[in-house]
């Protein structure tokens, strides 16, 4: 079977202004990634417990059975029955004591609400810019690593806020960098000699 190589495709980008919306769309990608990735990996676990725990309930129910005896059974659920009923008069009347006080509680609640929506509203417009700020940040950075770049400081501002330096953390220095742009005489040149070697 023939075999094909593709050859590595290399991507000399511009350096262009990126407003940062678009920091924040790619530090909520990354972010939202490794989101995904963790919950993953936490759902294949619990999936794998379930499983043992089924299998386990399993093998007790069939225990369980090869020893059932019908009227045995059927005393005991007549007498779990009648005192279940009798636990459930008690039980609602408790309630019903219980729903009278959250009642009263609810309408005082009721009453404070609005102070306690501004009061939130502040607190959350207030979390919900510094979550922006970072996630430009983040989105900066992440940017400035697929360029190939290291920045040694990324400043991000956002209206009503201070401006903040952030330093990325340390990464390796990048394999290659592209190199720099040549004068078009030298690509002239560059290009005779590739067609003196095909000829």
């Amino acid at each position: 079977m023939p075999k094909f190589e593709i050859a590595k495709l290399k991507l000399d980008l511009p350096k262009v202004d990126v407003p940062k919306p678009v920091y924040a769309g790619a530090g909520a990608a990354e972010l939202a990634v490794a989101a995904v990735k963790e919950y993953v990996d936490s759902v294949s676990k619990k999936v794998l417990d379930a499983r043992g725990d089924v299998t386990a309930r399993v093998s007790g129910y069939q225990k369980q059975a090869a020893g059932f005896e019908p009227k045995a059974f059927a005393d005991t659920v007549q007498s779990k029955a009648t005192a279940r009923v009798g636990s459930l008069t008690a039980e609602a009347k408790a309630r019903r004591a219980v729903i009278e006080s959250l009642v009263s509680t609810l309408q005082a609640d009721a009453k404070a609400l609005p102070g306690k929506v501004t009061s939130f509203y502040k607190e959350t417009s207030a979390d919900a810019l510094g979550s922006y700020q970072d996630l430009a940040k983040r989105g900066e950075v992440l940017v400035a690593k697929l360029r190939g770049e290291a920045p040694t400081e990324v400043t991000v501002s956002v209206e009503g806020a201070s401006d903040t330096p952030v330093q990325p953390a340390k990464t390796a220095p990048a394999a290659k960098k592209a190199p720099a742009k040549k004068a078009p005489a030298a690509k002239k040149t560059t290009a005779k000699k590739t067609q003196v070697k095909k000829d």
